[in-house]
């Protein structure tokens, strides 16, 4: 496995090819794709996917390289990762502050990233390998999008306009949920 600078591609297992007779690091290839949904019933280990994708990430990241704000609206099992230094934040159902204030702060972001990478296209990447100067990527998890949406769908449209805008300033969206259908068309 290398490691690209800035760019997140945290190994989540391997993968076996028998008619070549080879095994390979399986990997999310968040900053070269983008957003990332995740589709299993309950049971089928979609938290473990995560919790697998942040240890991970732990290993070959530093904090001004990648943060993680996580939406826990599962059964909270990602509150382990609660004192990890790449972790901004875990908010859970009853955090309706606290995810009024992510919102805020992802916009805002935003907003202040499209004047930083101005010079550079605009775009996440550039500003990095040409300015001299870093900012950390930010990847959103949100566990059970299905509890989040009925909980909170007040934010259904800045989610959709903070998924598409923010990949190309370095922001994006991890989001697990029970079937394709749980999510809104605009969204997916």
């Amino acid at each position: 496995y290398e490691k690209k600078s800035f760019n997140i591609n945290p190994i989540i297992g391997k993968y076996d090819d028998p008619s070549m007779q080879q095994q390979h690091l399986l990997t999310i290839p968040i900053s070269d794709k983008g957003n990332t949904l995740i589709y299993g019933v309950a049971g089928s280990g979609k938290e473990n996917l995560i919790s697998t994708m942040i240890y991970s990430s732990m290993l070959y990241y530093h904090p001004n390289e990648l943060n993680y704000y996580i939406i826990d609206f599962g059964s909270e099992a990602l509150r382990v990762f609660k004192n990890c230094p790449l972790v901004g934040d875990i908010l859970y159902s009853d955090d309706t502050d606290k995810i009024s204030n992510l919102f805020k702060m992802l916009s805002s972001t935003i907003d202040s990233r499209k004047k930083l990478f101005a010079d550079y296209n605009g775009d996440y990447q550039n500003y990095c390998k040409n300015s001299g100067k870093t900012v950390p990527n930010i990847v959103v998890v949100i566990n059970n999008y299905e509890a989040y949406q009925e909980t909170f769908p007040e934010y259904d449209d800045q989610l959709i306009i903070l998924s598409r805008e923010g990949v190309k300033y370095g922001i994006y969206f991890v989001i697990a949920t029970v079937t394709p259908n749980g999510l809104r068309f605009k969204l997916k």
